[in-house]
């Protein structure tokens, strides 16, 4: 009922404009931190945190975009932000731990034939400069992308699936219409 052609228009400029501003914020705080706490300045001048602060630093900046597009639905579209999930207005946790359960054994498989086929062609030796770096980096690198990667996977999904899908769906009757957009920006973040 609260339905308006020019809220998905203006609502998409608000995500981008959103979006952007959140992103930057993050990427101010990290250089101020940088700068207080006398980092080395990396290639670019800013302040660097090294392989994972740096790595995080760029999953925060694009996981803020999941709020972004929450408050957007929420304040713009006049509807509730879990619409945007799902068409039941949230997110189905148990669709979403069935999806979890079915993707595990194939991910895991990928991986697992992968480290055998470096091992069985070539190991990677100190002088190719790709030694192992110890458990410590190791733990500290995973913990770091165990809890982000997540919330940068998911702004992806709320931005690209989510918003955009949504956004351009409500003026055309063809789904395909509506899909294609998404999957073209989805496939063009990431090169």
């Amino acid at each position: 009922a609260a339905h308006r052609w020019w809220r998905p228009v203006v609502g998409t400029l608000a995500v981008l404009a959103g979006s952007m501003f959140a992103g930057l914020l993050v990427l101010c705080v990290g250089f101020v931190g940088g700068v207080v706490a006398n980092r080395p300045e990396g290639r670019d001048g800013a302040p660097t945190f090294g392989a994972i602060g740096d790595t995080a630093l760029v999953l925060v900046f694009l996981a803020v975009a999941t709020p972004v597009v929450l408050l957007a639905a929420r304040w713009i579209q006049a509807r509730p932000a879990g619409t945007v999930s799902s068409v039941v207005g949230r997110l189905r946790l148990g669709w979403l731990a069935i999806c979890v359960l079915l993707a595990v054994p194939p991910v895991a498989l990928t991986l697992l034939g992968g480290l055998a086929l470096l091992a069985a062609t070539s190991a990677p030796t100190e002088s190719s400069g790709e030694a192992w770096v110890g458990w410590g980096a190791f733990l500290a690198a995973m913990a770091m992308l165990v809890v982000l990667v997540p919330l940068q996977a998911a702004a992806e999904e709320y931005v690209c699936r989510g918003w955009l899908l949504q956004a351009v769906g409500v003026f055309v009757r063809n789904p395909w219409l509506a899909i294609v957009p998404q999957a073209l920006v989805f496939a063009a973040a990431h090169g």
